[in-house]
């Protein structure tokens, strides 16, 4: 299997991990198909930016705003609640993702090394996704009309300013790992703060509504 084929098909599993916690978490009926072929265009675009055009710097970027764009226009989410619903699971992922490669050990120089990270990653992510589902954990503030008229609140400004931290981590997390090794390990310690806060709002904001 070349390079492009293995690149899409872990990337593709991540991308459907992600959607699966996602909807799981805010208590969304699961699409399968859509969330398929979501999941693959996000790794086709993935692997051009990392692998065509050079500049992985700008891939976790851009697969942001892809999802953000797709739970919006696809999966027909509310425009200000896609924004948080994106960043909240991308923030999930990466604390996972940062966190098994210390824990577990694994080595950016070698491609079998990254595909069982991935692997691990996407399966855990999956794996608590059916947790939340089972204990019927997760949100319910989501609105179900992308028209809906929301009328902003304190909790959910507090969500939306939290984006731009951790749209700042997301983003530079590829940029540091390769150029700050010495510290590296703060990068899954400040993903999960964010994560943590992410969600105590969100619990705050579920239990007041």
């Amino acid at each position: 299997m070349n390079e492009f084929l293995m690149n899409v098909l872990f990337s593709s599993l991540e991308c459907y991990a992600m959607y699966f916690l996602m909807f799981k978490l805010f208590k969304i009926d699961i699409y399968d198909k859509e969330m398929i072929f979501s999941s693959i265009l996000m790794s086709v675009l993935s692997f051009f930016i990392r692998e065509q055009y050079q500049t992985p710097n700008w891939d976790v970027f851009f697969q942001i705003v892809l999802m953000f764009l797709l739970v919006w226009m696809l999966f027909r989410i509310h425009f200000f609640y896609s924004i948080i619903m994106t960043v909240i699971t991308f923030q999930a992922y990466m604390a996972l993702q940062t966190g098994f490669y210390f824990i577990l050990g694994f080595h950016k120089g070698s491609p079998i090394s990254i595909y069982g990270l991935q692997l691990v990653t996407a399966l855990v992510t999956i794996g608590l996704g059916w947790l939340v589902k089972k204990k019927r954990l997760g949100f319910d503030f989501i609105p179900d009309s992308p028209n809906y008229k929301i009328s902003l609140k304190t909790k959910d400004i507090i969500l939306f300013i939290l984006t731009i931290p951790a749209i700042f981590f997301l983003t530079s997390t590829i940029y540091i790992t390769q150029n700050f090794e010495d510290v590296l390990i703060l990068l899954p310690v400040c993903h999960g703060i964010i994560l943590i806060s992410y969600l105590f709002i969100s619990y705050r904001k579920d239990r007041s509504e």
